[in-house]
């Protein structure tokens, strides 16, 4: 869809993680098979060099790949699932659409190619909400409100 509606766009996949092969190498565009990365830093490169972060899952919770992403200033494109729409404000971070809507996926994609307010945006994200001194203090703030319970 992507390519059909801007055949223009210079795209080029990078997939990680396990995979099948053979249906990657119908997709329109360059494929790069990374396997599985072990080391934080090379996984952090990865999402260094890339645009956009697609995550087209239609169940998943708070899935770590997306703190990731952000962490390292990528831009997620994703379908309105589970947790996702709560790591992921449209428009800022990234574009979120409806579940099984591969068009508004594209078209999400493309929203975020090329432009830099989405990156800054993904990092400050991953600042304000998952850096480990503000989780910290979420947990504590937890832990003595269940005693004041007790």
């Amino acid at each position: 869809i992507l390519k059909e509606k801007q055949p223009n766009l210079p795209v080029e996949i990078v997939v990680m993680g396990k995979s099948e092969i053979e249906p990657l190498m119908l997709l329109p565009y360059p494929v790069h098979l990374l396997g599985m990365i072990q080391k934080p830093e090379d996984l952090a490169m990865v999402y260094g060099a890339c645009d956009v972060f697609v995550i087209p899952s239609l169940e998943d919770n708070l899935p770590n790949t997306v703190m990731e992403s952000l962490a390292c200033g990528l831009p997620v494109a994703g379908f309105d699932t589970g947790g996702i729409p709560e790591m992921v404000r449209a428009g800022l971070e990234g574009e979120i659409v409806p579940q099984k809507d591969a068009e508004a996926l594209a078209n999400g994609i493309a929203q975020i190619l090329g432009k830099e307010s989405y990156r800054t945006a993904a990092r400050l994200k991953a600042e304000q909400c998952y850096a480990e001194p503000i989780v910290a203090q979420q947990y504590i703030h937890l832990y003595k409100s269940l005693i004041e319970l007790a």
